[in-house]
């Protein structure tokens, strides 16, 4: 009977906790599309006019971005756990070291570029007068708040 209670317990916890990270990366990955350029482009989507079917698209290339960007950042969490180790040892190898921050900025350059991907993937949704107002938008907001949309702080120079 106890060993059965165990077993019914251990799966209760491995359920629970699936379920819990589960809807913590369902929830870290709705909150990016607010963020950035495609969550201003969002934000905005009845000045722009964006049609439904615009909307889906740049909400999936947003996803498809978050997907990359979390993906490599665990890669990047790894590499910096592997190096605290060897940290840790009385004779650090310094070469392995250099090699992993190599590996590190490879993973953040990664970042980068899929970020840039991602705005060119969005600018293609866009129709010419759509994208026009939205430089026309980013210029208002620029001088009238002066808080940058993407960084949520002070724009530069203000």
């Amino acid at each position: 009977m106890e060993t059965w209670m165990n077993r019914v317990s251990v799966f209760n916890v491995t359920v629970f906790t699936f379920l819990l990270l589960f809807f913590q990366a369902v929830v870290a990955g709705a909150e990016p599309i607010n963020d950035g350029p495609i969550g201003f482009y969002l934000t905005n989507q009845g000045e722009l006019g964006l049609t439904a079917d615009q909307v889906l698209k740049l909400q999936a290339i947003n996803v498809k971005f978050q997907k990359q960007k979390a993906m490599e950042k665990a890669r990047i969490q790894v590499i910096q756990k592997e190096g605290m180790q060897l940290l840790m040892q009385k004779d650090v190898n310094t070469g392995i070291l250099k090699k992993d921050i190599d590996r590190v900025l490879k993973h953040k350059k990664n970042i980068m570029v899929a970020r840039v991907q991602m705005l060119a993937d969005a600018h293609k949704i866009l129709t010419d007068v759509q994208f026009d107002k939205v430089k026309k938008l980013w210029r208002q907001m620029m001088m009238n708040h002066g808080v940058h949309p993407m960084m949520g702080h002070p724009a530069v120079g203000h």
